[in-house]
């Protein structure tokens, strides 16, 4: 859903791990007005109160912050449920109207996303929060990663174990009880996921959909699947 011109005040939101710097634009008059908040679920209902005590109604407004991670997941899930219009740009996004400037603060970079907002308003695109299925699944993906990664590297030891002129048994029966554990670990996650998978339609619907093409099985097809949803998580 793109956003038009209906949006008449832009709410720039640099999101840090402990607080919100907020920038309220109101396009109409030009006017900026600064608020900070902290970054916790209970705090977030000083930015519904604080928004109409200025002027601005929930259907005249809409929110901009980059894509932060978990650090910005808690205020997604909140606009999501109280049904506020949220857009979630890339972090590369500021460079379009940022400028070089010697005391860059917070509220500064509030700010600039409410100019963003305010001049790219109609590449904007509203993000919801993921369901928890595809969070979790997400999560999940990631630790499989590195776990294969971990993995690798072992089988690694022990293939040049031989390379060495020292006694490498015990180092390789230890790499071996190492990646036997690692390996039930990953088969754990896997099942784990497709649990999840199967209990989101959506998920459920696009995994049986990738796994149609030649060469895509159902590891490949969770990465994939993983992939495309965080790709839903911001635009621009």
């Amino acid at each position: 859903m793109e956003i038009t011109i209906k949006w008449r005040f832009i709410l720039g939101i640099d999101i840090s791990k402990l607080r919100l710097d907020l920038c309220l634009l109101d396009r109409k008059t030009g006017q900026m007005l600064h608020k900070q908040v902290k970054n916790t679920p209970g705090n977030f209902v000083h930015i519904g109160e604080w928004l109409p005590g200025q002027g601005a109604a929930p259907s005249q407004s809409v929110l901009v912050s980059e894509h932060t991670g978990r650090y910005g997941e808690h205020l997604l899930r909140w606009t999501t449920t109280e049904g506020c219009p949220h857009g979630v740009v890339k972090t590369t996004a500021l460079a379009k109207v940022s400028f070089e400037h010697h005391r860059k603060t917070d509220a500064l970079d509030a700010s600039q996303l409410a100019e963003y907002g305010d001049r790219f308003s109609d590449r904007l695109r509203l993000t919801e929060a993921p369901t928890p299925a595809v969070g979790q699944t997400k999560r999940l993906q990631s630790k499989r990663r590195k776990i294969v990664g971990n993995r690798a590297a072992l089988k690694s030891k022990r293939t040049e174990a031989d390379t060495h002129a020292v006694d490498m048994s015990r180092l390789t029966e230890m790499w071996s009880q190492q990646i036997q554990l690692l390996t039930q670990h990953i088969d754990e996650l896997e099942q784990t996921m497709d649990a999840l998978i199967r209990q989101d339609p959506v998920l459920w619907q696009r995994h049986q959909t990738m796994k149609t093409a030649p060469g895509i099985g159902r590891i490949r097809s969770n990465a994939l699947l993983n992939s495309t949803c965080c790709s839903m998580l911001c635009s621009n």
